[in-house]
């Protein structure tokens, strides 16, 4: 039997999560993961911008409790420019796992 999800509910420690924007978030004055759970309901999770914000990344690390749900999540970038601009990324998925008990 071979489990392919590496993350699972509430598990303690996640890895963090990169979203590649495209763009430069220099003047990001919003930069969110905005994320659709399993029961189709949303949430927003604060994201941060990487060291160097010209390389457009935004950053997440998630704790115990922010993957709540097991199923197929949709995960998707939100970016508020200095100038206005009000955009968003391709939408990405993630698989959380079950817990055993």
């Amino acid at each position: 039997m071979s489990d392919q999800t590496d993350v699972h509910v509430d598990d303690i420690k996640l890895p963090k999560l990169q979203v590649a924007t495209g763009i430069d978030l220099t003047t990001a004055s919003t930069h969110n993961l905005l994320a659709k759970r399993p029961d189709e309901t949303t949430t927003t999770f604060t994201g941060t911008l990487t060291a160097t914000p010209t390389d457009g990344l935004i950053e997440f690390e998630p704790t115990s409790n922010d993957f709540d749900q097991e199923g197929h999540w949709e995960i998707q970038a939100h970016v508020i420019l200095a100038d206005g601009t009000n955009t968003r990324g391709r939408v990405a998925e993630l698989q959380i796992g079950p817990k055993l008990v």
